[in-house]
């Protein structure tokens, strides 16, 4: 869990954000693709290595094929994902205040 806090903060989130996602269970971040699928050489091995139904973290991604095309769809998602929810966080957190957020 160290190393995804401190990948994080390398990427300039809040430090109250990388908190609160520091104190999910592993094993949630997991099911949303937020754990190992962050770390881009893991995801670029396990993808090649099983294919892309076994490595997308989108279950409605509609892709068969593994290949160089779809790789780069799906190497970026969990990333995205991330900024969503850090964007969907700042934004309540402005509105409601941080514990509420």
């Amino acid at each position: 869990m160290q190393l995804l806090k401190d990948m994080l903060k390398a990427f300039s989130f809040s430090d109250d954000f990388v908190d609160e996602i520091s104190n999910v269970p592993e094993e949630f971040l997991e099911l949303e693709g937020l754990n190992w699928q962050l770390d881009v050489v893991k995801f670029t091995e396990h993808f090649f290595s099983n294919g892309i139904l076994n490595s997308t973290i989108d279950a409605n991604a509609n892709v068969r094929s593994t290949n160089v095309y779809t790789y780069f769809n799906e190497v970026v998602k969990p990333w995205s994902k991330l900024y969503s929810i850090y964007y969907i966080y700042e934004r309540m957190k402005s509105l409601f205040g941080q514990e509420d957020a």
